[in-house]
């Protein structure tokens, strides 16, 4: 596996994550109280695994 396509997946997931926060749209109902942390902490977790 590449490094620009784990980059590309990176930036896809924390761009994606980011931009649903701004927008208020992760509710802690939804997603829980750290949707964020979470998200950050399974792409690291894939990362590594790679």
């Amino acid at each position: 596996m590449g490094a620009e396509l784990v980059a590309s997946w990176c930036w896809s997931l924390l761009h994606g994550m980011t931009m649903l926060s701004i927008d208020g749209l992760l509710m802690p109902e939804k997603v829980g109280t750290e949707p964020l942390e979470a998200a950050f902490r399974t792409l690291m977790e894939g990362i590594s695994s790679v």
